[in-house]
């Protein structure tokens, strides 16, 4: 263990405090195992793939400068041909979408938990509704991860989730995840 990836554990431990999550739920966020937040937190070296995965995570505000140095390089490359301005509204974008399907993911646990009442024909409507925004959001966000493969915009870990899974899509339990998902 160097320094460098104790200081990093430290530091994660402190914003994923911070932003007020549990290890399973950054764990579920950056889609990596609890046991794997768990050591890094405690000072094992992360592999480069975990570290991309949590710069994907807004709630810990990560920065390619948080990173042990062997990794600053590898990473930073990755962004250096994209313009900040290009690079700042694809992110600002990503995370819009992100946090719409999100709240859409919660309206429609709330309105499936419903004990059916004598306004069960409004609650389906509700639930068809944000069903379909909720789709509508996640091809969007598809689409442009999809279209950033030519720019390189997107952050190396970004989920690269393809338009037109949502069959291979599970529960979003509140946050957005795809079964297809992997590191770009």
């Amino acid at each position: 263990m160097s320094t460098d990836t104790i200081a990093f554990g430290r530091l994660l431990r402190i914003r994923r405090n911070a932003a007020l999550l549990t290890l399973e739920q950054l764990a579920s966020l950056a889609r990596l195992s609890d046991s794997t937040i768990k050591m890094i937190e405690r000072g094992k070296t992360p592999s480069i793939r975990t570290l991309a995965a949590l710069l994907s995570v807004p709630e810990l505000r990560l920065a390619i400068a948080d990173l042990p140095e062997p990794f600053r390089s590898q990473l930073s490359a990755h962004h250096t041909h994209a313009s900040g301005v290009d690079f700042l509204r694809f992110t600002l974008t990503l995370v819009d979408l992100s946090t719409r399907e999100q709240v859409l993911q919660s309206v429609i646990c709330w309105a499936r938990n419903q004990r059916p009442k004598d306004g069960a024909e409004t609650l389906d409507g509700i639930l068809r509704w944000a069903e379909g925004k909720r789709a509508a959001v996640h091809s969007r966000r598809s689409q442009l991860l999809l279209e950033d493969r030519n720019d390189g915009l997107a952050p190396i870990a970004l989920a690269n989730c393809l338009t037109g899974h949502e069959q291979r899509c599970g529960p979003m339990e509140g946050v957005a995840s795809c079964a297809g998902a992997t590191a770009l």
